[in-house]
């Protein structure tokens, strides 16, 4: 090609680069696309400006213009949250925020308290409250934030006995656990009756082992005397 007919020897100029290049005016190429098939701006303008723009590379750019925009969006609803933290802080160390339980405040209880499911319960409690399952966040948190008052309640019990403190007495779980069971309809007056009688039954044995034993006891001080 550089020995060909047509081929000349021009100057190529960009910023303060200067640099001699070979080119043919006949033979028009379009730019390399880069390695993400993106071309720049600059390479597009310049493609339509000497007519060497193909439908591929304008799409390239259209494509490259939509990304970057939707990058943009991300970066705008970041710098949203962020400032909404910092005010939301701000009120509310200031006690600016409107007193008492909002929509929204109970929706949030609902998601801490499933937020802290095991995972031995979550997949269970999440086919029972979303069996359609959710599109996004947004979805998820209308969705839970919708559920009814028993979907609710079995939600905590879900939590309380998944707990493994749930299961010692004098925990603060151990006793939600036990409040939660009285308040629901579980007879626990049952429960207390039956390990009463146990109890009973037990130190009913343990006076009469005692009883034993102190007899020995005497029967031995005699022994010793004689």
């Amino acid at each position: 090609m550089l020995s060909g007919e047509g081929t000349l020897l021009g100057i190529a100029i960009s910023g303060a680069e200067i640099k001699p290049v070979y080119f043919n005016p006949d033979i028009k190429d379009a730019p390399e696309f880069s390695a993400s098939g993106q071309v720049t701006a600059k390479e597009v303008q310049q493609a339509i400006k000497d007519g060497s723009a193909t439908p591929e590379l304008i799409r390239k750019e259209i494509d490259r213009i939509k990304s970057r925009e939707d990058r943009f969006k991300e970066l705008d609803r970041k710098k949203v949250q962020e400032r909404l933290h910092e005010e939301f802080a701000a009120a509310l160390e200031q006690g600016k925020l409107k007193a008492g339980l909002t929509a929204a405040d109970k929706a949030a209880v609902r998601f801490i308290v499933y937020e802290t499911l095991n995972y031995q319960h979550r997949d269970a409690m999440k086919r029972l409250l979303f069996p359609k399952g959710y599109k996004d966040n947004k979805d998820f948190f209308e969705k839970l934030a919708a559920i009814s008052d028993v979907q609710f309640a079995k939600l905590i019990r879900t939590v309380i006995v998944g707990n493994y403190s749930s299961k010692v007495e004098d925990t603060t779980y151990g006793l939600c656990l036990y409040r939660i069971a009285e308040a629901s309809g579980l007879d626990v007056n049952t429960i207390e009756s039956d390990q009463g009688d146990k109890a009973a039954e037990r130190q009913a044995r343990l006076k009469e082992r005692t009883k034993g034993l102190q007899a020995q006891i005497k029967k031995l001080g005699i022994d010793k005397a004689a």
